[in-house]
């Protein structure tokens, strides 16, 4: 169709309009009975094909447009020029880029007033809520109804507002307006000079913004806790959209504080992610060494539980494991200390690699003993039955250790003795401010390191506490005697743990029964022990109770004179 005449006389300073202007290809005219009797003519459309931005929310409204090669007022401008009675619009145009305005339309006069516009014609719009008082049903003014003072010396726009027509439009203030009401809106904001403008300082802004946030960061992140980058980040975002807010509300300028935060928040994660994994590689790098000298899971408690880094203790029920290698010392003087240094190294390795594994805390190495506690710092309601599970284990590794030593090297490499005991501990942190030592203190963990010296006596390699078998479900073993410490007077019951196989043996199950006899003092107890002693020459216990018996003791208690 026929584009209407255009009723405008358009003049351009300062470079050629059409270079900046969204481009139409065509249009849709009025009928021509209105184009005709019409003083000017005056674009509608707010759509901007060229805008890939476009959401479908009215924020702004073009001034002029480029039909083919003509050029159109937008309706509002064109109602103005015929409210003021031009003929011409000026539009000004900066042909080069500057610090306050991009290369662009700048803006148009209009009988003597400048209305400013965004380099490519177009204006922001000012929104206030939508009033209906300011609408005339078309059936009232039809009717005669409506009173003329009303629409006296006023602009008024004549549009279908019915929403089933789709000529509506979404607001910034989130409201669903008819499409006239943007033009009434615009047309009312250039008279009162209240239209909102872009800040043109905008992108310097960004720059600004970017330089100083990574400079901030850099001082906090090197000389303060990493919480003080995140609020200095936070204080950075909010202070962009309070300034985004009084600009707005102070003076009428839109700046949009959303790419600049997004930019800032991209700085911190620029250099924060590096600067926090490169803190992880070295918190990684420290827990693993010093879980070389501290036990792993001692580490994951006081990383869990740092305010525990503290003097004091609590009292607990915990359960030991000693050992101690019998021989070693008197191995120091045959063979050269280099040797032996690689060798303890590699069996304290492996005694350890299983306290480990059994979550057991190391809580001290003494020369070639192991001293390994449980239930501490982290509760554990089987500790029990880890401490004998750990000995156990370290038993079968200490002797395959032993034998290989003695068969491949020809080192007589000493028995590990194993003393296993339950009870109440004072555990925690000892020491003062300069230095910290995590251990317990308590009669149990000394009945555990006498518990492995007994060893020696009965010539076994475990002895377990009464304690201890009390509180594991499933023990097998045999009882050693009712062991009364030196300084004690209460007696300790003691075990030697063995397999199922081993407690189905016939040595086995006639010391249990010759054991009994003992306990209960039968004087058949005697000869009967002596006869396991010969016939089972290699039974300890056996040989250890025929011993005693012969030399007038009773019973199962035994008292001990020395530790």
């Amino acid at each position: 169709k026929l584009l209407p005449p255009a009723k405008t006389h358009f003049t351009s300073v300062g470079g050629n309009a059409g270079d900046f202007l969204p481009h139409y290809s065509g249009g849709l005219a009025s009928l021509p009975l209105l184009t005709n009797a019409a003083a000017g003519s005056g674009s509608i459309t707010w759509d901007d094909p060229e805008d890939p931005s476009n959401d479908g929310v009215l924020r702004k409204l073009p001034m002029i447009y480029q039909v083919k090669d003509a050029l159109y007022p937008g309706l509002d401008l064109e109602a103005l020029r015929l409210l003021y009675g031009q003929d011409n619009i000026a539009i000004k145009i900066s042909a080069t880029a500057t610090t306050r305005q991009k290369s662009g339309i700048m803006g148009i006069n209009l009988g003597g007033d400048f209305i400013p516009t965004e380099h490519n014609g177009q204006i922001w719009l000012h929104f206030r809520a939508l009033a209906d008082e300011r609408y005339i049903p078309a059936w009232e003014l039809l009717e005669g109804k409506v009173d003329g003072n009303k629409i006296k010396d006023h602009i008024v726009y004549i549009a279908a507002t019915a929403k089933g027509l789709g000529d509506t439009a979404h607001t910034p203030l989130g409201e669903l307006i008819p499409g006239v009401e943007g033009h009434v809106q615009l047309v009312e904001q250039l008279m009162t000079g209240d239209s909102l403008s872009r800040t043109p300082w905008e992108n310097y802004l960004v720059v600004v913004t970017v330089l100083g946030s990574w400079l901030l960061l850099w001082i906090f992140q090197n000389r303060f806790r990493p919480v003080w980058s995140v609020l200095l980040i936070m204080l950075l975002i909010a202070g962009l959209v309070s300034l985004a807010g009084w600009l707005f509300h102070a003076h009428k300028m839109l700046l949009d504080p959303i790419y600049p935060s997004l930019v800032v928040s991209s700085l911190f994660v620029v250099m924060t992610v590096p600067l926090y994994l490169q803190t992880e590689q070295e918190q990684r790098w420290i827990r693993n060494a010093f879980s070389r000298y501290v036990s792993p899971n001692r580490v994951k408690f006081l990383q869990e539980n740092h305010q525990q880094l503290e003097l004091g203790a609590i009292y607990r029920e915990c359960s030991f494991v000693m050992t101690d290698l019998a021989g070693f010392t008197a191995l120091m003087e045959k063979y050269e200390p280099a040797l032996l240094c690689d060798l303890l190294n590699e069996y304290l390795e492996g005694m350890i690699k299983i306290a480990f594994r059994h979550d057991g805390t190391l809580d001290r190495i003494v020369g070639d003993a192991v001293a390994v506690m449980f239930s501490a710092p982290l509760l554990q309601p089987d500790h029990a039955a880890r401490a004998l599970a750990c000995a156990l284990e370290m038993d079968v590794f200490a002797q395959k250790f032993s034998h290989a030593q003695s068969h491949e090297k020809n080192i007589p490499f000493g028995v590990t003795r194993i003393g296993v005991n339950t009870g109440n501990v004072l555990v925690g942190n000892f020491g003062g401010k300069t230095m910290l030592d995590y251990r317990a203190l308590g009669d149990a963990i000394n009945t555990a390191s006498r518990l492995e010296s007994i060893n020696k006596q009965f010539s076994t390699r475990i002895c377990v506490s009464g304690s201890t078998v009390a509180q594991c479900n499933r023990f097998t073993g045999r009882p050693c005697g009712l062991l009364v410490l030196k300084g004690k007077t209460e007696a300790v019951a003691t075990y030697e743990p063995l397999t199922e196989e081993q407690l189905r043996q016939p040595y086995v199950v006639e010391y249990l029964a010759a054991y009994a006899l003992m306990e209960a003092e039968n004087p058949e107890a005697i000869e009967i022990m002596l006869n396991l002693a010969v016939k089972y020459p290699d039974d300890p216990l056996a040989n250890y109770h025929a011993k005693r018996l012969i030399r007038g003791q009773r019973g199962s208690r035994i008292v001990l004179t020395d530790k």
